[in-house]
């Protein structure tokens, strides 16, 4: 099996077909809740919507996403990937109208393919760009090349070959620059339903700090870890076990932390779980942290994770930063915020959920109902709604 489609009879035909182009392996991905929620809610609202992404070992079979098997090697990937989808595109194309949705990294193979189809005398295609991140800072020349070509150089080609835009948050837009005159923002989200959880007491037989999403550097789990060992002793004693759910370049150097501080123990690296998994990770936990530092890379973005601990309706513990503080806008028990990201202050954090998790569970349903603003299903009508306003003009020529 090399190529997979999923697609639905029942879905109504429209005169625009939305290609979304996802470069990345779904099978692989440490997490795309955001892709399949979104390309499913859209679907349901009756936009002819096909994701095109790629696979490395077994793809899942989601309706609306089309897999291309890549290669493995990281830079024969990203090759492979745009050559199956360029070939994929043009044969989608024929004479019905397209609006090409892609990120950074997919605009220049957009750019591309609309002007070949200029060349070809057609005029049939737009590209729309969703910028969801920017470069996260490390040091060396891997970061240097990643900001300049997938953050400088595609925000200037979008201001002359891009012809709608969309933003995780105001932020990120103020920051790019772009002069963007179609635009639409759109957050992260949560499926309210499917992350909901039961009433749970904590026991002091099994208490679960839990970290949802991708282990790398400048997310502050190794401030996390550090913090852990501090108290260590005490927590031992309560059967606390700190459960990292994700995967990234960072694992090999936190499992080493963790053995050297002698936590390894209570540190239980899951590794990357399958979305539809996830779920029962957070319901089996008995509190969340999303410890982000305050840099100016985190502040323009909007963590999924924070959304799906809010639907389980249980206490975290969130650093200060404008992110947190954009989704956060009230004082909720249970939300427990620390100003930095010291040792001390993240165990202290953890101490207070320890000791007011009764109390703070009493206002599980602000949590929740705080989390339903954001579901995927209002993201959706948000962006769908652009659409129609933005290209409505363009679906009659």
């Amino acid at each position: 099996m090399k190529n997979i489609e999923t697609t639905s009879k029942d879905r109504p035909m429209n005169s625009i077909q939305f290609l979304w182009l996802g470069m990345f392996r779904a099978d692989k991905a440490t997490y795309n809740s955001r892709n399949i929620e979104m390309v499913k809610e859209l679907r349901n609202l009756g936009l002819d919507l096909t994701m095109i992404t790629s696979y490395q070992d077994k793809p899942r079979l989601i309706e609306g996403f089309k897999y291309f098997m890549t290669f493995q090697p990281k830079g024969l990937f990203k090759l492979h990937y745009m050559i199956k989808a360029f070939k994929f595109i043009f044969q989608r194309l024929k004479n019905r109208k397209t609006v090409l949705i892609v990120g950074q990294e997919e605009v220049y193979l957009a750019i591309f393919i609309k002007g070949l189809s200029k060349i070809v005398r057609t005029d049939n295609i737009r590209i729309h760009l969703d910028i969801r991140s920017q470069p996260v800072s490390i040091t060396g020349p891997h970061y240097y090349f990643k900001h300049i070509f997938f953050w400088q150089v595609p925000i200037f080609l979008s201001n002359y070959f891009v012809d709608s835009f969309s933003f995780i948050t105001e932020d990120i837009k103020s920051l790019s620059g772009i002069r963007a005159k179609s635009y639409c923002v759109w957050s992260s989200g949560v499926n309210v339903d499917k992350f909901r959880s039961s009433e749970i007491k904590i026991s002091k037989k099994n208490i679960e700090l839990l970290y949802l999403g991708s282990v790398a550097k400048n997310r502050g789990l190794k401030e996390v870890v550090a913090a852990i060992a501090t108290r260590k002793e005490d927590l031992k004693k309560n059967n606390f076990v700190f459960r990292i759910v994700g995967d990234g370049n960072e694992l090999e150097y936190l499992n080493h932390l963790a053995r050297k501080l002698d936590i390894l123990d209570i540190v239980i690296f899951q590794g990357c779980v399958d979305y539809e998994k996830v779920p029962a990770f957070l319901q089996s936990a008995s509190f969340f942290i999303c410890p982000l530092p305050n840099h100016s890379w985190w502040n323009v973005s909007s963590p999924i994770k924070v959304f799906e601990y809010l639907a389980t309706g249980k206490p975290m513990i969130l650093s200060k930063m404008r992110a947190h503080e954009f989704i956060i806008k009230e004082n909720i028990p249970g939300i427990v915020v620390i100003n930095d990201l010291a040792p001390k202050n993240i165990a202290n954090g953890i101490n207070d959920v320890i000791l007011n998790y009764e109390d703070y569970q009493k206002y599980s349903y602000e949590r929740e109902r705080l989390a339903k603003k954001f579901s995927w299903k209002n993201q959706a009508k948000t962006l769908n709604n652009f659409f129609e306003e933005c290209y409505k003009d363009f679906s009659i020529k």
